[in-house]
């Protein structure tokens, strides 16, 4: 117990008391004008084209019922008239399935997502926060045209991912590269990024950067992939991610996403029993040895770790069988479905695939969900895909822009499956 040496009855408490009440209620007021935005203009614009506010966002994207602690909110407060709250920004910590995720969003309704001077402080601030804590990197799974827009829209950080995997070298995967590259170059990334993809990928880039005359500040490294076999090619302290061969017009390759075992959990009512420097240990599996000589058994103090998760992304590919043995029992796979069966012809020319196919081979790895996306232009209302899959696979869903879907939990919410 700690001893309070305030004396409420004191002469100074009182105008303490009135000072400090005073205080809260003006930092409440200002926070109350930050969280709304930019001007009621920009705002009625911003909802006009059917966008979620910058705040809205981000509580699209944590984990339901967990918190988000905001930082920063009054940055150049009282600068620019006070028409830039928060200096156009909002940075914080959220969850993200179950782990602690740095975010930084551009404000949109202010000043059109403009960076100020103290936009950029904040947001170096917040980088320098998640790598002093350790927050997970995101990776990035190909890159087309519109991804830094739509990673701002989402609410991510571009400057956490630290790998980029790229599937082929059709447009619509790869365009967006560059000036992704060129962003993070511009905001000052000194941290290596590292950029996996097709063998001609890296003779691209080089000519881009020496046409433009750049040289970047951070390290770059492009690893580039072979497409024979399946092949391991990053394993870092979360997670393993494998290379799958896949059948297209141009060399290509799908990834698999497959998380390391995690430690032991404690039990909460056992927590007390272990000091704090053993709890690492415990965790790991150890046995706790106590001052006095007893041995409590591991299995007294936790519980098994949560099964580890895997996620498959198979994008462009012909009907491919052998991805079956590849993605079996994975929790998540998202798999091309450019047709329906009623194009099976053109799916064969262009080694697309349909949707029937998809379910194939969902069905036949017994994955935990399917994943459906990379639907041809001509579907103007992707139903008749996802009633395709579902009579071959139960669990289906279709995949919308700006929507996140949690890995080893149901994704499927439509009315159509059993």
């Amino acid at each position: 117990m700690i001893e309070t040496r305030i004396d409420i009855r004191g002469p100074g408490y009182r105008d303490n008391l009135t000072h400090n009440t005073g205080q809260i209620a003006l930092l409440r007021a200002r926070l109350s004008e930050v969280v709304i935005g930019g001007r009621d203009a920009h705002i009625r614009r911003h909802r006009e084209r059917g966008k979620l506010l910058v705040r809205e966002r981000i509580d699209f994207i944590v984990d339901d019922g967990s918190a988000f602690l905001e930082l920063s909110s009054l940055a150049a407060w009282g600068q620019y008239g006070n028409e830039v709250p928060g200096a156009g920004i909002v940075t914080g910590v959220g969850m993200v399935a179950g782990r602690p995720c740095m975010f930084i969003a551009n404000d949109a309704t202010v000043k059109g997502g403009s960076f100020f001077h103290e936009t950029v402080k904040k947001h170096i601030r917040a980088q320098e926060i998640a790598e002093r804590l350790r927050l997970p990197c995101l990776y990035l799974v190909d890159c087309g045209e519109g991804t830094q827009e739509r990673l701002r829209m989402a609410g991510l950080n571009f400057m956490r991912i630290g790998h980029v995997f790229i599937s082929h070298l059709h447009g619509d995967h790869y365009f967006g590269l560059m000036g992704l590259l060129s962003t993070m170059h511009l905001l000052g990334r000194t941290r290596e990024l590292h950029v996996h993809g097709p063998p001609a990928l890296k003779p691209i880039i080089d000519m881009q950067l020496q046409a433009s005359a750049t040289w970047l500040r951070y390290p770059l490294h492009v690893h580039p992939l072979v497409d024979d076999a399946p092949h391991e090619v990053l394993v870092d302290p979360h997670l393993t991610v494998t290379s799958l061969p896949l059948r297209h017009r141009l060399p290509t390759t799908g990834f698999l996403f497959r998380e390391r075992p995690g430690p032991r959990r404690l039990r909460a009512e056992r927590i007390a029993d272990i000091p704090h420097y053993l709890r690492t240990a415990v965790k790991n599996g150890d046995d706790l040895l106590r001052e006095d000589g007893t041995v409590i058994p591991n299995a007294e103090l936790t519980f098994d770790p949560l099964p580890p998760r895997a996620y498959a992304y198979c994008s462009d590919t012909a009907h491919h069988p052998q991805l079956v043995d590849w993605v079996r029992a994975v929790d998540l796979l998202y798999h091309e479905a450019t047709f329906t069966r009623h194009l099976a012809a053109r799916a064969r020319e262009t080694m697309h695939s349909t949707a029937a196919e998809a379910a194939v081979i969902a069905r036949d790895a017994g994955v935990g969900a399917l994943l459906l996306g990379h639907f041809s232009s001509r579907y103007k209302d992707p139903t008749p895909l996802l009633m395709e899959a579902l009579e071959v696979f139960p669990r289906v869903a279709l995949s919308e822009e700006g929507r996140s879907y949690p890995i080893g939990r149901s994704i499927v919410d439509n009315s159509f499956g059993p």
